[in-house]
């Protein structure tokens, strides 16, 4: 499957978008990049180490902000304020969509956790709530925290998308 046939770009009919935030992202890389700094003026060893720590803000900081659309092509999961991170599923390769209650423990935590390529599931979460659940083709999901998952669900549904039970 190429980039071009798993895209689903903002001209295609957009039917639901929902939103999940949280501030712990934000807090964290405020943290990182402060620590850093710290090493890096004041232990004259500790650079490659304060670098790493201001890098690591770059991974963090798209988390505190999900956004999750649907459109007639398919659905695209876009993270952090400006978006440019974007994972979109075609809409061929949705089985099935479902909501689903996520809590900061399961799934192993916060943040994104898993493989769709290695181990067949991957979650997107930066808070406890609601949650989307997408099964994928091969038996592969994926579920990501957004407000309203029910509003996906049946936009999903309306184009041909099966309901799922929602899993764990």
């Amino acid at each position: 499957m190429t980039a071009s046939e798993d895209a689903a770009s903002t001209d295609d009919g957009v039917l639901w978008v929902g939103r999940s935030n949280a501030r712990w992202p934000g807090l964290l890389a405020l943290v990182l990049a402060g620590g850093g700094m710290v090493l890096v003026g004041l232990v004259p060893t500790g650079w490659p180490g304060g670098l790493a720590l201001i890098a690591s803000t770059a991974v963090v900081l798209p988390l505190g902000r999900i956004e999750v659309m649907v459109a007639e092509a398919g659905v695209q999961v876009s993270y952090g304020r400006s978006g440019l991170l974007r994972q979109p599923f075609a809409l061929s390769r949705l089985d099935s969509a479902a909501t689903t209650r996520l809590s900061a423990w399961s799934g192993g935590g916060l943040g994104y956790k898993g493989s769709l390529q290695l181990i067949g599931w991957a979650r997107a979460a930066n808070r406890s709530g609601p949650g989307l659940r997408l099964g994928l083709d091969e038996r592969r999901t994926f579920t990501v925290s957004v407000d309203d998952p029910e509003g996906a669900v049946d936009a999903l549904a309306g184009l041909g998308v099966a309901r799922g039970d929602g899993g764990g």
